[in-house]
């Protein structure tokens, strides 16, 4: 797995994904559980497709991130990037959900 739904995710992964809208992007985790202080979702708000000069919005990491928590970009474009390290912990990952304002 990648990280991202359910199931267990393997070990020294970057994975990143990148959201393009017509306005304003929200996120929330409905869903997270990840390797406290070693596993990271960070997220990123662009100003570009490219993310060449990323904003850190957000650096998850843990299970006390709360599913009404919203993390919002004042650009068209966020970045959700994904990183394991190299050992096993067995934790189920995360699921994100996005909306447009």
């Amino acid at each position: 797995s990648d990280g991202s739904g359910h199931g267990t995710y393997e070990n020294n992964l970057v994975c990143t994904w990148l959201i393009a809208a017509s306005a304003k992007i929200t996120l929330s985790f409905p869903l997270f559980e990840t390797e406290t202080n070693y596993d990271f979702v960070i997220i990123n708000e662009c100003s570009s497709a490219d993310c060449a000069s990323p904003k850190q919005v957000a650096r998850l990491s843990g299970i006390s991130i709360r599913s009404d928590t919203l993390y919002t970009s004042c650009s068209k474009f966020l970045q959700v990037k994904f990183t394991s390290d190299a050992l096993a912990f067995g934790s189920q990952g995360f699921e994100a959900a996005w909306s447009v304002a």
